[in-house]
């Protein structure tokens, strides 16, 4: 912790915004490692397209390849994660002005909505979508911890990607 403290410090709030003992951050950053690495499983089973001359991942065509399967599992955990995300969804941020948005499902578009629930949790989270006066609260941990089991959900119910995603690769050059 000292050495994280040492990383940290210089930011404004530091110890309010980043050290506070109410935000998993094992929970936040097992969640940001996963999506990281579906998303590179999505563009290794080739669901990514070049927009703009950037690579974006083609989430939607991904829940429509699985279709009622993304909304259907065994474990009990993660149907009830399924369910969560499904009847309590995240909310959106959007300009202008900056507002919260409710976000509804479109009928016969379930699976999308259910991918973009997770998606959305972790742009709300990595983008900064919550004030820096307020720490993680409850809703927001159970909308990471539903996230991040239907993720993995998701990862296994598709064997091109659950391939993909226990698949190292090659080096990168980053």
């Amino acid at each position: 912790m000292d050495n994280l403290r040492g990383l940290l410090q210089g930011f404004p709030a530091a110890e309010r915004v980043f050290l506070t003992r109410s935000v998993d951050r094992e929970l936040v950053l097992s969640f940001l490692m996963a999506f990281a690495r579906a998303e590179h499983a999505l563009k290794e089973a080739e669901f990514a397209e070049m927009q703009n001359g950037a690579i974006t991942i083609c989430w939607d065509r991904f829940a429509r390849a699985l279709g009622r399967k993304a909304l259907e599992s065994e474990d009990i955990q993660t149907q009830d994660a399924i369910n969560y995300l499904t009847a309590h969804p995240p909310k959106k941020q959007v300009l202008p002005p900056k507002r919260w948005k409710k976000r509804e499902p479109q009928r016969g578009q379930e699976p999308e909505f259910l991918v973009r629930s997770v998606t959305t949790v972790r742009n709300n989270l990595f983008h900064g979508g919550k004030e820096m006066t307020e720490s993680l609260v409850e809703r927001d941990q159970q909308l990471i911890r539903s996230s991040l089991l239907v993720l993995r959900h998701l990862v296994n119910s598709h064997e091109l990607l659950r391939e993909a995603f226990e698949i190292t690769g090659p080096a990168h050059a980053g």
